[in-house]
């Protein structure tokens, strides 16, 4: 084909790439289907693994910032508990040859360790709360003063008049 106004001259092939087919070919889709069941269980591992391995990594960065925040509101045993704990938890997610099973065991261990953090902090901002007095309880008593009981009587429209 030639170029208009101009004298070079290009061609266009369109040919077929060899692992790509152009056409469905039931065969083919046969043995990728089977494929796919033979991988199934692999895929189903795989998955289990993904996921534990993010629940893991959010739970170490969450556990880390509550210690963070309130490690000094708990005994110093429970926060190394809750350390060694993470530090377990992250050499699992370090090793290449770690599973699923593994890693929510270690997930657990984190968990179990992080609610006795979380104990801690209720029962800190429990005995908070026991040593200041209450803002509702003052405000009641002020008020209590300014009633009085007094009796009435209810007038219907005709004693009214």
């Amino acid at each position: 084909m030639m170029t208009p106004g101009t004298f070079n001259a290009f061609s266009i092939r369109v040919s077929h790439m060899p692992h790509t087919p152009l056409t469905w070919n039931p065969i083919s889709a046969f043995f990728w289907a089977k494929e796919a069941e033979d991988n199934a269980e692999a895929d189903k591992e795989r998955r289990g693994l993904v996921e534990a391995r993010n629940q893991a990594e959010s739970l170490i960065h969450s556990t880390e910032k509550s210690v963070e925040e309130h490690g000094d509101k708990v005994d110093p045993t429970t926060v190394e508990a809750i350390e060694l704990a993470i530090a377990a938890l992250k050499d699992d997610l370090e090793s290449d040859k770690t599973t699923a099973d593994k890693l929510r065991a270690g997930i657990q261990n984190v968990t179990e360790a992080a609610m006795k953090l979380g104990e801690a902090i209720y029962k800190a901002q429990a005995e908070e709360g026991d040593d200041e007095p209450s803002m509702a309880g003052s405000s009641q008593s002020d008020h209590d003063d300014d009633i009085v009981d007094a009796d009435f009587e209810d007038l219907d429209n005709d004693k009214r008049k």
